[in-house]
């Protein structure tokens, strides 16, 4: 038996699991996202706490499944997407790693003119909207707001990135997630330099580009030391957070579509063609793991963290299980209060129509929100034939009563996902197509549940 090490790199959670080559869980830790959020909102992670919760997680699993832990072949990832940092000479970090939700940037308009207006740049890069959340509109604040630390740059790191290179001495990128910070041309699967030229992103800190699945290097000794790892262990590509729950659920052919109800809504499709006229329906588009094929995806901010805000403000106390059940008992007769979906997302905590709102009629609210908001992403991603059903991921797919819910608002069956930890095994599905030589969609069809 071999057995691969994923971790989880996500905005509320980091987690690591380990898998055996067979797609069975062995084991699974969890830690808060080791972020910080100053008086000014900002949130960044300093690179030494991402260091010793990588290292923690790690050792986490270790304790708990000792014998699978000894056979550890291969190490890959799932991420959030536009979280970066600056490194200088010899790989020192320059800066925190600045998450991708962090909002400097977003009255400046720094750089949003020069990359809005690039010829065919949707053509191009598959963003339809450019924010500052982009990578390249962050490369462009911190130009502005830290000379310094831009003057002794070497290279720019995504947070993934960042991870690949603490393990292997490597700089190296992946196209699905590459593709979201505005500097990919995702037909071509190679930097523009255009982008990069516009927000003055010199072409040598830009990663090499290496595919989902592929061998990147072995891990460097004092790696596997600070792992607790032994033998030889290589580092394999993973790939964007939502994508990888794609893969999870099968989803890496034409005529599949899958959501994810966590952090953030995203709705995943998979598409033999790039489709320019999508721009109009803020569709992003990027590179898969097989050339050629492209994933499609809607999403929005108001999801099951606006659930979990919800809670904390006014139920800590209760479980969303519990909260979910009580909503549900209002479904014969539903109330009439409706969440404000523009106040919501400006002020990231949930603002309803009228205040104040008892707890289950919030959580229906809520719940009944992300659901139209599912069908308008299911409506946008929507081309030549109807979608046949849904596969649900995420903490959201828990609920027989969300997916109900949505069942009703869209008209399409929603089907939960039967296993655990979809964006974790995505990337475990990566890990094993690295160490077997297959591609990734033979293994994620053999894995994937009936």
């Amino acid at each position: 038996m071999s057995c691969v090490l994923v971790f989880d790199l996500g905005t509320t959670y980091f987690k690591a699991a380990l898998f055996d080559d067979q797609g069975d869980l062995h084991a699974l830790a969890r830690r808060r996202t080791p972020y910080t959020t100053h008086h000014d909102e900002r949130r960044e992670i300093d690179p030494a706490r991402f260091d010793d919760a990588i290292d923690r997680l790690a050792h986490d699993l270790q304790d708990a499944s000792p014998e699978a832990y000894e056979h550890i072949q291969a190490v890959s990832f799932s991420s959030q997407a536009n979280s970066l940092l600056l490194l200088g000479p010899a790989g020192r970090p320059l800066t925190p790693i600045v998450v991708w939700n962090d909002p400097r940037g977003l009255r400046d308009g720094i750089g949003a003119a020069a990359l809005s207006g690039l010829p065919d740049r949707y053509e191009r890069t598959g963003v339809p909207v450019v924010s500052h959340q982009l990578a390249a509109l962050r490369l462009r604040w911190l130009r502005s707001h830290d000379p310094d630390s831009w003057a002794s740059a070497r290279r720019f790191c995504l947070i993934s990135e960042y991870l690949t290179f603490r393990l292997t001495g490597e700089h190296v990128s992946e196209p699905s997630l590459a593709s979201l910070t505005g500097l990919l041309d995702v037909r071509y699967r190679q930097w523009w330099p255009p982008a990069a030229e516009a927000v003055d992103v010199p072409r040598q800190w830009l990663a090499e580009l290496i595919d989902p699945g592929r061998v990147v290097a072995p891990l460097t000794p004092a790696a596997k030391q600070r792992l607790g790892l032994s033998g030889d262990v290589a580092m394999v590509m993973g790939c964007l957070d939502q994508y990888a729950g794609a893969i999870a659920a099968g989803n890496v052919s034409p005529g599949r579509v899958s959501e994810t109800t966590g952090t953030v809504l995203a709705v995943v499709s998979c598409h033999d063609r790039f489709d320019p006229a999508l721009e109009q329906r803020g569709i992003w588009q990027g590179p898969t793991a097989r050339h050629g094929l492209y994933y499609r995806m809607a999403f929005s901010e108001v999801s099951a963290n606006t659930l979990d805000a919800f809670r904390e403000s006014n139920a800590p106390d209760q479980s969303i299980g519990d909260l979910i059940d009580q909503a549900a008992e209002l479904d014969a007769n539903p109330p009439s209060v409706r969440l404000n979906l523009e106040a919501t997302a400006a002020s990231g905590r949930p603002v309803f129509d009228r205040e104040p709102v008892p707890k289950a009629e919030g959580v229906y609210a809520i719940m009944q929100a992300v659901a139209e908001r599912l069908t308008d992403h299911l409506e946008a991603l929507r081309t030549e034939q109807p979608t046949s059903d849904v596969i649900c991921l995420g903490g959201g797919a828990k609920s027989a009563f969300w997916r109900r819910l949505k069942e009703r608002a869209s008209g399409v069956p929603m089907r939960a996902l039967p296993t655990e930890e979809p964006t974790c095994r995505g990337a475990a599905v990566c890990a094993v197509a690295g160490l077997t030589h297959r591609p990734v969609h033979e293994v994620a069809a053999a894995w994937s549940a009936p």
